[in-house]
């Protein structure tokens, strides 16, 4: 699929979701996010050519797809400082990546003495 057909069936897609929320009106209190997988049953054919496109897979989860990560994050490199275990998502394609890791909190109690 060309570029300029890629852009055309996004904007459709985009076109077709902006007009049935406009038909089918829900309350703001109760709207929440579904996910671009809830358009695939009323728009199949338009939803798999959108799945192949890089704006479809410019955030990914590496458990799900573990090809999402690139580089050889193995070897030794002063400018990453995080573990390819660490990683939650994956934002970008091949030309430049970006990594978001999980922060890890923990919760330090302080004792007191009583007196």
């Amino acid at each position: 699929m060309t570029p300029a057909r890629a852009s055309i069936a996004a904007a459709v897609f985009v076109y077709c979701a902006v007009a049935a929320l406009a038909q089918s009106p829900v309350p703001a209190e109760s709207a929440k996010y579904v996910g671009s997988a809830a358009c695939a049953s009323c728009h199949a054919p338009i939803y798999a050519r959108w799945q192949k496109t890089r704006m479809a897979n410019i955030v990914r989860d590496p458990r799900e797809h573990p090809d999402a990560i690139i580089p050889d994050l193995s070897t030794a490199d002063p400018l990453v400082t995080f573990t390819k275990d660490q990683i939650a998502f994956v934002y970008g394609s091949k030309w430049k990546q970006r990594y978001f890791t999980r922060l890890v909190t923990t919760t330090s109690r302080s004792a007191r003495s009583g007196t």
